[in-house]
């Protein structure tokens, strides 16, 4: 896994965690091929045409969301 600035400072400064953190319940964003809406019973739903994943906490989305890009990056290269 490749580390980037936003594992050594505050993830108050990641626009991503931003992102997910300002998303209410019943909304939804879309970061690259990927929507994350929060539904309501509280859970961060990530989908696309071939993922579809929950997850039950802030934390756990935005680390799943970031290692889903990394992928999605490292296979651009």
């Amino acid at each position: 896994m490749q580390l980037n600035i936003y594992d050594y400072l505050n993830t108050n400064e990641d626009q991503l965690y931003q992102m997910i953190k300002g998303i209410q319940i019943d909304e939804s964003i879309t970061v690259e091929f990927y929507t994350i809406h929060l539904n309501k019973f509280g859970l961060y739903e990530v989908l696309s045409d071939d993922f579809d994943s929950a997850f039950s906490s802030l934390d756990d989305c935005y680390n799943g969301v970031k290692e889903l890009l990394e992928i999605v990056y490292f296979q651009k290269v």
